[in-house]
């Protein structure tokens, strides 16, 4: 199966999937694998690695299908997404995790419902194994507020990433909310969603074990400028609301503690209390 569009020939391949990886040889072959199991046609595989010091080039060499690969230092997984963007010649781009796997015969129903010539992000479900659910469902600009759509689920257009540039390192976490937070807002891209799981991923990924601080800083402004000021405005009524319900349970449960301890404690501190006065007061 072949692309074709307007004005131009056919296009090969429809997707480009990049796989940034570090030290996961272990969990490589498996997505390889299920990534081998589609169309070949359809595909291309990158996969960018950070300079891995185990088996990662040895897995990639076993297979006979000539994928991309490069191996180097880079300055995360969001580095890594930006230079296969730079090596993808697909017209759509999948970014999958090392243990990640395609759903069998999925690029196959994906590309039978692909706009010709639209910039278009393409989003459906996936699988979270760890906790045996189905996860992401269909997005608002709102959501964002609250999630972020599974990497694993999404087609982004290439045409996308002249639009808005790539991936932000500064975030170190959460680079792709940021990114599709950004996507929503643009009325250039069509948000076009799936009803259908695309892959299976299971989890203890980056999101899962490191923190963002930089996102977190910035995370108003980003509802702000890509959400709106009005959900701004509710945002910051619900957080005050969460602090303020933090401290009143902070303050019920030191009530609580303090009515919990023995009659003669509490009359112990109330004499030390008393003796401390009167000793500020000579």
């Amino acid at each position: 199966m072949a692309f074709r569009r307007e004005g131009e020939g056919l296009i090969k391949p429809l997707f480009s999937i990049i796989i940034p990886t570090y030290n996961c040889a272990h969990k490589l072959a498996a997505t390889l694998e299920s990534v081998l199991l589609q169309p070949e046609e359809l595909f291309e595989v990158i996969i960018v690695d950070g300079g891995s010091t185990d088996e990662t080039a040895t897995v990639v060499n076993r297979y006979e299908k000539e994928f991309s690969f490069i191996s180097e230092q880079d300055r995360g997984v969001y580095d890594a997404f930006n230079k296969g963007i730079a090596m993808s010649t697909g017209k759509y781009i999948l970014f999958l995790g090392a243990g990640d796997r395609l759903k069998d015969g999925v690029l196959e129903r994906v590309a039978e419902l692909l706009p010709l010539d639209e910039v278009s992000f393409v989003y459906g479900n996936a699988y979270l194994m760890r906790h045996n659910v189905h996860v992401c469902g269909e997005f608002s600009r709102k959501a964002f507020m609250e999630r972020n759509i599974c990497q694993q689920a999404i087609f982004y257009e290439r045409r996308i990433f002249e639009l808005l540039g790539g991936f932000e390192l500064k975030y170190k976490v959460y680079a792709d909310w940021a990114f599709n937070m950004s996507c929503f807002a643009e009325p250039r891209i069509r948000k076009i969603y799936l009803e259908m799981v695309i892959a299976d991923y299971e989890g203890w990924g980056i999101s899962d074990t490191q923190d963002d601080l930089a996102f977190k800083q910035d995370f108003p402004r980003l509802i702000r400028h890509h959400v709106g000021i009005a959900e701004y405005i509710r945002y910051r009524v619900y957080l005050a609301r969460v602090d303020f319900f933090l401290f009143r349970q902070s303050l019920v449960n030191s009530m609580r503690a303090a009515m919990a301890q023995p009659k003669s404690l509490l009359a112990r501190r109330k004499r030390c209390d008393v003796e401390q006065e009167a000793n500020l007061g000579e």
